[in-house]
């Protein structure tokens, strides 16, 4: 496997803390109606009052806060588990490989990949192997219930980061799991993700795949985001 050498880009500080213009923005958005005067009070009718107004603002931003560590913290959560699912579905598809080469070592599976169509069903392309042969291949694959599952989550979880990733960008289109139905290869996103990591620079630590994937996971949205958005740019 080739690895790119890259620079790291530390992230920011916090990724879920809202700018000033964002939360200016969604404030702007909310209506605050000044209360009924109290006649009590001898406020005078019509004039709303500051104290309550700070009050209410001070709510408003505090629910905005609340909602914008509940966001970050669903997508750790989605982060994580779509780790899991990057690595289940790497480890059953080398098994899964291993064991057609014990039967027959003959056999060339270097250019072998994996991808699963939007109903669910797991799919295999290659350049060397007939169609014939990949068609036995699928049959087989058609029992692995933890793969369909796992390759299920990881594209739901590339969705996910890819949102994240371009949110805000010029002409971003919201992506769902369907989009990278029958496009995402996993050896190839395996290789793409891989080489993000600098042998001689950060990530030089992490030698085996499984130590890359299961980085920070903000981090690992950020790579996997970069890893599929070149691929769904075609679909969009």
């Amino acid at each position: 496997m080739e690895i790119r050498h890259n620079k790291f880009n530390p992230l920011p500080k916090s990724q879920h803390t809202l700018s000033q213009s964002e939360l200016s923005q969604q404030l702007g958005k909310r209506q605050i109606s000044p209360a009924t005067p109290d006649r009590k009070s001898g406020s005078i009718a019509g004039i709303a009052d500051p104290q309550l107004e700070a009050q209410q603002l001070a709510a408003a931003v505090e629910q905005l806060s609340f909602d914008a560590d509940k966001r970050f913290k669903q997508h750790i959560v989605g982060m994580e588990r779509t780790q899991g699912a990057m690595l289940t579905s790497v480890n059953e598809f080398n098994s899964f490989k291993d064991a057609l080469i014990a039967t027959d070592p003959g056999l060339d599976l270097s250019d072998l990949d994996l991808y699963q169509q939007e109903d669910g069903t797991l799919r295999l392309g290659s350049e060397t192997l007939s169609r014939g042969q990949l068609a036995i291949f699928e049959d087989k694959l058609a029992e692995n219930d933890a793969l369909k599952q796992a390759m299920s989550d990881l594209h739901s979880g590339a969705a996910l980061a890819a949102n994240r990733h371009g949110n805000g960008s010029k002409g971003f289109v919201e992506l769902s799991a369907e989009d990278f139905s029958g496009t995402l290869r996993l050896n190839a996103l395996a290789e793409k993700f891989s080489s993000q990591f600098d042998p001689q620079g950060f990530g030089q630590d992490r030698s085996t795949l499984e130590q890359r994937i299961f980085i920070d996971p903000i981090l690992f949205a950020d790579y996997l985001a970069q890893s599929v958005t070149s691929r769904v740019d075609i679909l969009v």
